[in-house]
């Protein structure tokens, strides 16, 4: 139910031309967002230091201008995040995502425990879009390099396949050993082989993992997220994502009866 990202200084990259449309400022709106996040006790990735420190996390509530979140388990993290300047957070709530940037963090009691509490956003990014929404190869498997997740050699790739792909994300899937993966990772340097373009590097966030089956075979599917992706990335994406939106368009007309 969750998701990520984040750079230093904090921002958030998605508003950076491509994704200005989904950016909501109202502060009623932002509040009622937040509000249902909270009632329906979705959880959160905060992250911090360009990625370097994150924790999965609740919405607790909201008390005036303050947004309060429980705190991590792990002392050494919750020190790291309390020295953060800003946190993105990320959620999804009705399969749609949200992000946003707050801070700083300040340790404090709510509800007789501790808890952090920061800002209420200015802005948030809900990502509910056409642009955004996951579509499915037309003409074949796409694949993902995965650096660094091979034990015996980290400069080794691990082969994954994109199940889905969009404007925020994708989905991979891998037998089950090749590739554990768990909420929260961050896989830096993974390599789209996406047809009709070059190579599109990107760092990825991985929201949530389950275990489905396919063609009789368990495999591990891993919901990830973009983690600021660079303006190139972003073209050569697209560029690929209208590609597949004519592909399937085309199809759609072979399969209609005349």
């Amino acid at each position: 139910m969750t998701t990520c990202a984040s750079r230093e200084p904090p921002r958030l990259p998605e508003a950076d031309g491509l994704y200005d449309k989904c950016l909501l400022h109202d502060a009623a709106g932002i509040r009622a967002l937040l509000q249902q996040l909270i009632d329906a006790r979705c959880t959160l990735i905060a992250t911090g230091e360009a990625g370097a420190v994150s924790m999965v996390t609740a919405p607790l509530s909201i008390e005036g201008a303050t947004l309060w979140i429980d705190v991590p388990q792990d002392h050494a993290v919750l020190q790291r995040l309390l020295r953060c300047p800003k946190l993105a957070f990320e959620g999804v709530l009705d399969k749609v995502t949200l992000r946003f940037s707050s801070g700083p963090p300040a340790l404090g009691s709510h509800g007789g425990r501790q808890a952090l509490h920061l800002p209420v956003p200015e802005r948030l990014l809900h990502m509910q879009r056409r642009e955004l929404m996951r579509r499915e190869p037309v003409t074949g498997p796409l694949h993902c390099l995965v650096y660094g997740r091979d034990p015996a050699d980290p400069r080794a790739p691990t082969h994954a396949t994109i199940r889905d792909i969009g404007g925020g994300g994708l989905a991979l899937l891998t037998p089950d050993d090749d590739l554990p993966l768990a909420p929260g990772d961050l896989l830096p340097g993974c390599e789209l082989e996406l047809p009709g373009v070059d190579p599109v590097v990107v760092t990825l966030r991985v929201c949530h993992v389950r275990h489905i089956t396919q063609r009789g075979r368990e495999v591990r599917q891993a919901g990830c997220a973009f983690v600021d992706l660079p303006a190139a990335a972003q073209t050569r994406l697209f560029r690929y994502l209208m590609q597949l939106d004519r592909e399937q368009l085309a199809r759609r007309r072979e399969l209609e009866p005349l």
